[in-house]
């Protein structure tokens, strides 16, 4: 299979994650650790994320992520209760995060737009710096994943989860954690090499119509986000 040749689009940039999160890590890693620093001294009251897809599978390692790192309660938010219902939710003292590899999430932006106007901290998370949601938010952590062609997300959701890592670093300001995520590039390098081994064992699973993707704690994300992976391509009941 040729990763460059038409039709193979999400192959590539499947190999370009340890690239992004290189990127990722050098271009933010300075600006973030002085942005969490105030956070740092007077933490938030609790964090409430909001997120659609595969932005929200990398919401929900982000809330295991910061209550087991930081001690901070996490919130997933339904964005329809702003955007539909139009509810003002009480969020002052709160830090509100939306993510979204396009930035175009409406509803995303609307719970950022809402939560700044009741006196929330906000941070966009996202791979277009000039997006909706990045405009919508106070403070920003740019993805660096480059151009994300294909249709089912790779490189935006592990650098969505780099970047959270990064900001759970910074809110405690331990330098351990920051040592760790520098580590994850080469890391991915090797399980990206580890694929072409992969290609002859799927053969028994061709004619798969459905499966069940089992994870737990960190794992949970990624459970989500492979069982959506095998149905955005595969058309498997995952």
């Amino acid at each position: 299979m040729d990763a460059n040749g038409p039709g193979h689009l999400m192959l590539k940039e499947i190999r370009e994650q340890p690239q992004a999160i290189s990127r990722l890590i050098e271009a933010e890693e300075k600006r973030v650790w002085k942005m969490a620093k105030r956070w740092n001294e007077k933490p938030p009251r609790f964090i409430s994320i909001a997120a659609r897809g595969t932005s929200d599978h990398a919401a929900l390692y982000g809330k295991y992520l910061f209550e087991t790192a930081n001690g901070i309660p996490v919130s997933l938010a339904a964005p329809s209760v702003i955007s539909m219902y139009k509810a003002d939710l009480r969020v002052e003292g709160a830090l509100v995060i939306g993510i979204s590899q396009s930035g175009e999430a409406a509803d995303v932006a609307a719970v950022i737009e809402q939560a700044k106007a009741a006196g929330a901290d906000t941070l966009a998370i996202t791979n277009i710096k000039d997006s909706p949601l990045a405009k919508a938010a106070e403070q920003l952590i740019p993805l660096h994943a480059g151009a994300e062609k294909a249709v089912a997300a790779t490189k935006t959701f592990t650098c969505s989860m780099a970047a959270l890592l990064l900001l759970s670093a910074a809110i405690s300001q331990k330098r351990e954690l920051l040592s760790q995520l520098k580590e994850l590039p080469s890391l991915v390098e090797e399980a990206v090499k580890g694929t072409e081994k992969l290609r002859g064992k799927m053969e028994r699973f061709r004619n798969l119509q459905e499966c069940v993707v089992l994870g737990r704690g960190y794992g949970m994300s990624v459970a989500y986000e492979l069982a959506l992976k095998l149905r955005e391509t595969s058309y498997l009941r995952a």
